[in-house]
């Protein structure tokens, strides 16, 4: 039983919400938007009219997904457990929206030839369509109309591999400790805007259509337990990737975009250990700080031109934040 092997496979489907399918449908000025017109100019923080909501002919979204690993726990080495597994996740008619600034840039360049075509209007959400390359450009601002109601896109693949080492020990007169480090590491994350688009693997950019996705990251945690005592400190590192604003058919710029450590730190004591009173009994009192040093995520301007960095992905660094947390059990 040192050695164990595991795997999956599995087929699932997610109905499009009701709110997607007979919501309301908004309008009001699109996202701030660059992009380069058919004759190379550079267009920086334009914004257009749009639209966008729900849609009545949506489909489910359908996946199929496996995954195999092992866990491995030698007994020469007590404590230790290894662990790594490996998935692939493929997805099909996802319901998203197409990123507006994609809408354009691919119109412009393409004309009735872009698969987007459909998408823009001129003058009213029911005017006139695209009729060549430059389209965009030769219009004024106010009178191009982006249509971004919700559809089924074509899909995702997403192929990753997880690795978790955990190592824990013991002993009489310093108490108990554990070390876990958790990788991520993604082989590929492929997305398919539309069909008739050829995927593209987005592993290790920033982009609008993708969002970040590091190629790998980490999360380790030192553990020491003691007399009531229990202080963590924790640890987040992002690789480096690359800021290639829209992403896909529409990819540019290609800025470096810095790598990100974070670390935490949190304390606590649980009180029943001084047998104070029966009320305090069963009380824990935690002190902690995440992201110590007061680290921002690095910035990708092209990729958010709204935050100018992707808030999410870097566990919402927006700077050091201190807590205080009681638990009690009863």
């Amino acid at each position: 039983d040192q050695f164990k092997l595991r795997g999956s496979w599995g087929k699932s489907f997610i109905a499009p919400q009701l709110s997607s399918l007979y919501g309301p449908v908004s309008s009001g000025a699109s996202d701030a938007i660059n992009y380069t017109t058919l004759a190379g100019v550079s267009k920086k923080n334009v914004q257009f009219n749009a639209t966008g909501g729900s849609n009545p002919d949506l489909k489910p979204t359908t996946a199929k997904a496996w995954s195999a690993g092992f866990v491995y726990t030698p007994k020469a080495l007590k404590g230790l457990t290894v662990s790594i597994d490996y998935s692939q996740i493929n997805q099909e008619a996802v319901v998203s929206t197409v990123p507006q600034a994609t809408i354009i840039q691919d119109v412009e360049l393409n004309g009735t030839a872009s698969p987007y075509a459909n998408l823009v209007r001129f003058n009213s959400p029911n005017g006139g369509m695209v009729t060549g390359t430059g389209s965009i450009s030769s219009h004024s601002n106010q009178s191009v109309y982006i249509i971004n109601n919700l559809v089924n896109l074509a899909g995702t693949k997403v192929n990753s591999t997880d690795i978790n080492a955990d190592y824990q020990w013991s002993t009489a007169s310093l108490g108990h400790f554990e070390v876990n480090s958790t990788w991520t590491w993604y082989n590929n994350y492929k997305i398919q805007l539309v069909p008739t688009e050829p995927y593209y693997d987005y592993a290790g950019q920033a982009s609008v259509n993708g969002g970040t996705i590091p190629k790998w990251r980490t999360y380790t945690t030192f553990d020491w337990s003691f007399k009531g005592f229990d202080a963590v400190v924790g640890a987040t590192y992002v690789q480096n990737v690359t800021d290639v604003g829209d992403g896909g058919d529409n990819q540019y710029g290609f800025v470096p975009v810095a790598s990100f450590t974070a670390f935490d730190l949190a304390l606590s004591y649980d009180l029943s250990r001084l047998h104070l009173s029966h009320w305090l009994d069963g009380l824990k009192v935690t002190i902690g700080a995440n992201n110590v040093f007061n680290r921002m995520p690095p910035l990708a301007t092209q990729a958010f031109s709204d935050t100018n960095a992707d808030i999410g992905t870097y566990d919402g660094a927006v700077g050091r934040m201190l807590y205080v947390n009681a638990s009690y059990k009863f």
